[in-house]
């Protein structure tokens, strides 16, 4: 008999209607696996399954209709297959490898009306961000009832949770709006590297690990591992997230975070050499709207009224507060607040000058 040829082969690949006998089919060999670095751990996420039950505080998430930012950069999401961290990322805090500005370095903004937040602990501010004697606290301390219950600010996946020097139990959450915050001297964590949190979702238990002196959160905000005043982002007397808009910007490496107000601009929030005022982005109503013109100098005159001699200006440096500005010029608060036409809670970028009298 000739010998049988592929092309004689049925349709279906069956080879019985010739040898007589049907052969054992073989196991699909196990498809290649890319190769990976050596110094990259890759995590594998599933689709979180959030329960109907499942217990939201009131007040972390907004409503399902109002409408949402688009993000900075993209998290993985069910349609992703995985998410990638380098070992060094999820074992240190301040190495970070993500990049969440404009491809032509401009500064990336967060709209807080937009974010679906939750205030991580409701509990006694201790101390805020600011040198402590010849260190610096990278954060805000907010005391807390042991082994009570801490929530992730925004929605995210959880860079790094391990023991970390004096953080003791720690956690970080790269968010979707380009931050990351860092909860630490949990007595507990309860998420894991890759996991996928929402706003409000607990993550840790409260307590006093690493170097702390009783129970607390201490709570940080940073980007690209680098640390600013989380009191751009949280009202601590309220509880809640602050107003306005969030400027990120990099100059030279180094990150700068301001907080600006309906009518501010870029320029007073980094002064800079031939910045040109640019309004920032509202993503409800499409721009913060913009001052009349009249009011477009950085400190406005009277209407009507030439520069006084007798007007004193401060140049603001690090660790300035408007408190400890009206002391030293011996006005008041309020009184700044009126010359500058700033909020009591404004926060002071370096180097803008603001009239004292």
């Amino acid at each position: 008999m000739a010998a049988a040829t592929l092309s004689s082969l049925p349709a279906d690949g069956n080879a019985t209607a010739i040898f007589g006998r049907k052969k054992k089919a073989r196991t699909p060999e196990t498809p290649a696996v890319a190769e990976v670095p050596a110094d990259t751990l890759v995590i594998v996420t599933e689709p979180e399954a959030v329960p109907v039950e499942a217990e939201v505080p009131k007040g972390c998430t907004p409503d399902a209709d109002t409408a949402r930012i688009e993000p900075a950069f993209t998290l993985p999401t069910a349609s992703a297959p995985g998410f990638g961290f380098t070992r060094t990322e999820t074992e240190h805090v301040k190495f970070s490898n993500y990049d969440p500005f404009c491809a032509d370095g401009s500064p990336f903004m967060v709209a807080f009306a937009e974010q679906d937040f939750c205030y991580p602990y409701k509990g006694k501010f201790l101390s805020g961000y600011g040198m402590r004697g010849r260190s610096m606290h990278a954060g805000v301390d907010i005391k807390a009832i042991p082994n009570d219950t801490i929530r992730a600010a925004f929605g995210g996946v959880v860079r790094l949770s391990r023991v970390y020097y004096g953080y003791g139990n720690c956690i970080v959450i790269r968010h979707n709006n380009g931050l990351e915050t860092l909860y630490g001297h949990n007595s507990r964590n309860l998420v894991q590297v890759g996991d996928t949190v929402r706003a409000g979702q607990p993550v840790s238990l409260a307590g006093r690990t690493g170097r702390a002196t009783t129970e607390h959160l201490h709570f940080e905000v940073r980007v690209q591992g680098q640390h600013f005043n989380p009191n751009t982002v949280l009202d601590y007397d309220r509880q809640c997230l602050q107003n306005g808009v969030l400027v990120v910007s990099r100059r030279n490496g180094v990150i700068a975070a301001s907080r600006l107000n309906s009518g501010d601009t870029l320029e007073n929030a980094f002064p800079a050499p031939g910045n040109a005022p640019l309004y920032a982005e509202n993503t409800i109503n499409g721009t913060i709207p913009p001052p009349p013109p009249a009011s477009a100098a950085t400190i406005a005159q009277p209407s009507g009224s030439a520069p006084s001699s007798s007007t004193v200006y401060h140049t603001v440096v690090s660790g300035d507060t408007l408190s400890g500005i009206a002391v030293k010029y011996k006005t008041t608060v309020t009184r700044l607040c009126q010359l500058n036409h700033i909020d009591r809670n404004a926060i002071l970028p370096l180097k803008k000058k603001l009239r004292v009298r």
